[in-house]
């Protein structure tokens, strides 16, 4: 008996459940996005947006390098890799005055 009424009780969860999320979706899901939205954006970008850049500082060296000299050498790869922003700053003025890769 008692596992037709788990069974029964487990049916009824998963047919009411998804019907259940919906409607607390509908009637809550705009105030919280108006409460919590600007303050979980603010939180996103600024974990977000400063290794966004990082990324897009280490493409562009990569391709100027690749550009100028060919094929970067994996120390050469690693030092960028392990660059923060200000370090990329400084290798991409140092990369626009070398002449050999290998000088970076």
């Amino acid at each position: 008996m008692t596992t037709m009424l788990e069974a029964l009780a487990e049916e009824i969860e998963n047919r009411l459940t998804p019907q259940i999320e919906a409607r607390v979706e509908a009637r809550l899901g705009p105030q919280i996005e108006a409460r919590l939205g600007p303050q979980i954006e603010a939180r996103v970008e600024a974990r977000l947006v400063p290794e966004i850049e990082v990324r897009s500082e280490r493409k562009a060296l990569r391709t100027f390098l690749k550009t100028r000299f060919g094929v970067i050498p994996k120390a050469v790869q690693r030092r960028i890799d392990a660059a923060d922003s200000a370090r990329l700053d400084a290798l991409l003025e140092r990369a626009a005055t070398i002449t050999r890769i290998d000088e970076l």
